[in-house]
């Protein structure tokens, strides 16, 4: 009897657990932030240590794992193994990590809390949780506001809703994952007419919040599910004239919006227009495929590691970084290679496949010529239809990077997979002490990763907060180096120790400038200063060797060492790692300036000024003007010197501007 009451409660706490990390991540700006991400990784380890337990409190010694369960679990495997040889520790580490916190909760969802009850309950908190989200986008629509929970929205963002995301596309494929739950909970489900009305209630403003994000694949991946699950509801007898109803409904709706929105017409006309304003996805997609032909088909770039290859291979037209492709699929590719692709393809069909033989035995039943509607074929056909949509949208957007959204994706997956125990008895599995042994180490051993990870990023996440508030150069530089020691294998903290190294050596050089002297003690400051960077450049470049930039300051240190004939096999390197950057030309052209060779230095800096004008290409930039006014002041100088053949003499209390990254 105890151990009974212990097993409720285990599961109690599961599913407390399961939709607290849901929750959290939707409300915490999808979870893309590093202190989110460190949330939802503790918040995996308290879900697998409830999991142990419950699994040697068990009742009844077996466990539900469905086929589509062997897919997650070969990718997991193949994650892991993509982990240990990746170039590039941080950016695998961060990949791997949310790879492994989707996987915990697929399989401690299917596993233990696939009874009608427990999915019930996490299909209603996702609906009220869809519902309020909603609301507080239709809010943001409307007020207009500018932030997302006093957190300054981009942008390029601001005349578009996001609800509790920083990016409106992603707040509109949360959506469509739990509009077509609803809707169909709403026409298949077996819940009393109060219920029914207040989620039909929740099905129309998640309709507007969709609306308000103005997210064209949003747009395009829900229209189409609407319609796919009309034609669904035409081929069954008894809900014909309820699809009828929505094609109507739906076409009324979409004729609207498009006669009363100019926005949401010159949205996309700009996605494929010419001229000036085009989608910044078509040059991304070019990259991308150039990033994949040129390296290891079979196993990709690794874990997260498109952003690292991305600056060698992308249009000029480019001229900002790229976290993502913009396209789950290529971005799989291109990160994971075709191995990749093959076992995701092996976990949809798996699903699919489960789902289509699950169907006849949990569809309504007609019985005394009417039908008896089913809560479970309601959420098997929903949760069907919400896959549809995100593979839809997938195609133009990164949705499956987003935290919030992937965690979504995964419950989804194990409520419905738990369904096929309905289709034969084969799927359950018998439990003994070895086989609770070996799933006890397995969890045991993922969590204390996930902790020693938590060990790392949450005292360097809070020193490196600590340095942005920060008030001088001495008190920023520390807690940057405490963020490196507690992170070691984070190059990014190393950078921007680095970065402001030299950002003070900038400064210090300035006021020399201005003051048209020259302090030996300031000198003996720049060349320390120096000396540091150095050290942090090559740490930064130990730990990424695609960091084109830090290459490039290395040359600039040598330069402000008086060693600049050393500078230049370290420019050449940072072209070759990103030889269509108007920032490195910049620079390259100035390394030459700085030696006399003012043909060279002529040629990159022209080249640099072309490269500046795709600034604004595809958004508007505010520091256009600031960047391209290095490149521009220093030809004008070798223009001069060109043509008078003389040297260029600065004037007293001028001070040439400095590029910012």
């Amino acid at each position: 009897m105890m151990k009974k009451r212990l097993e409720k409660r285990c599961e109690s706490g599961l599913l407390l657990l399961v939709i607290l990390i849901i929750g959290y991540a939707h409300l915490a700006t999808g979870g893309v932030r590093q202190v989110d991400r460190i949330v939802l990784s503790s918040l995996a380890v308290l879900i697998l240590f409830v999991w142990i337990l419950r699994l040697w409190v068990l009742t009844k010694s077996r466990i539900l794992i469905p086929p589509v369960t062997w897919g997650v679990l070969l990718f997991t495997g193949y994650a892991l193994w993509q982990y240990g040889r990746a170039d590039v520790e941080y950016l695998a580490r961060k990949e791997v990590v949310f790879c492994l916190i989707a996987a915990i909760l697929f399989i401690v969802t299917v596993s233990s809390l696939h009874r009608q009850e427990a999915s019930q309950w996490i299909c209603v908190a996702l609906v009220f949780l869809a519902m309020v989200t909603s609301i507080y986008a239709i809010y943001q629509y409307v007020t207009p506001s500018s932030s997302v929970w006093n957190i300054p929205q981009w942008i390029q963002y601001r005349d578009r809703a996001s609800g509790t995301y920083i990016n409106p596309n992603h707040f509109s494929g949360f959506l469509e994952l739990v509009f077509p739950l609803c809707l169909s909970l709403v026409i298949l489900g077996r819940f009393g007419h109060a219920p029914k009305i207040l989620m039909g209630y929740a099905a129309v403003v998640m309709i507007g919040g969709i609306a308000v994000t103005f997210s064209r694949g949003g747009w395009v991946s829900f229209g189409l599910t609407v319609v796919l699950f009309s034609v669904f509801l035409l081929t069954q007898k008894d809900y014909r004239n309820r699809g009828i109803l929505m094609i109507v409904l739906g076409s009324l709706a979409l004729i609207g919006v498009f006669r009363k929105s100019d926005f949401d017409q010159s949205r996309f006309q700009t996605a494929f227009g010419d001229g000036h304003i085009q989608n910044v996805r078509f040059p991304i997609w070019e990259g991308a495929v150039n990033v994949f032909r040129n390296n290891n088909p079979w196993t990709g770039v690794g874990p997260g590691h498109f952003s690292a290859h991305w600056f060698r291979y992308r249009p000029e037209q480019v001229q900002t970084s790229a976290e993502h492709v913009h396209n789950d699929y290529l971005e799989l590719l291109v990160n994971w290679g075709l191995i990749g692709v093959i076992l995701v393809s092996l976990i949809l069909i798996l699903f699919f496949v489960g789902m289509a033989r699950t169907w006849k035995f949990v569809k309504p039943e007609i019985k005394n010529f009417t039908v008896k509607h089913s809560t479970k074929a309601a959420l098997v056909v929903g949760v069907c239809f919400s896959m549809i949509a995100i593979l839809v949208h997938s195609f133009v957007d990164f949705n499956m990077h987003i935290p919030a959204n992937a965690l979504l994706v995964s419950l989804l997956l194990a409520i419905s997979s738990g369904y096929c125990r309905f289709s034969t008895d084969a799927y359950w599995f018998r439990l003994n002490g070895l086989v609770k042994g070996i799933l006890t180490l397995v969890a045991i051993s993922t969590a204390v990763f996930l902790i020693s990870v938590i060990v790392r990023e949450w005292p360097s996440e809070r020193e490196i907060t600590r340095s942005g508030r920060g008030s001088g150069f001495s008190e920023k530089l520390g807690h940057l180096q405490k963020a490196f020691e507690a992170d070691p294998l984070n190059f990014k903290t190393s950078q921007g120790i680095a970065l402001r190294l030299i950002l003070e050596i900038q400064e210090l050089q300035n006021f020399q400038k201005r003051n048209s002297q020259i302090n030996r003690e300031i000198d003996a400051q720049i060349k320390r200063h120096c000396e540091k960077a150095l050290i942090w450049l090559d740490r930064t470049l130990v730990l990424n060797p695609y960091h084109s930039k830090s290459l490039m300051w290395k040359g600039m240190c040598y330069h402000w060492l008086g060693r600049g004939e050393e500078a230049l096999p370290f420019f050449e390197q940072a072209m070759e790692l990103d030889p269509k950057s108007y920032f490195i030309a910049a620079r390259f052209g100035y390394h030459h300036y700085l030696l006399k060779d003012y043909d060279e230095a002529l040629k990159w800096l022209t080249e640099s000024i072309r490269l500046t004008e795709f600034l604004s290409y595809y958004s508007v930039d505010p520091d256009k003007e600031k960047k391209y006014a290095f490149a521009q002041a220093y030809l004008l100088h070798v223009q001069r010197i060109l043509k008078k053949q003389g040297e260029p003499t600065a004037k007293k209390g001028v001070v040439l501007p400095e590029i910012s990254d």
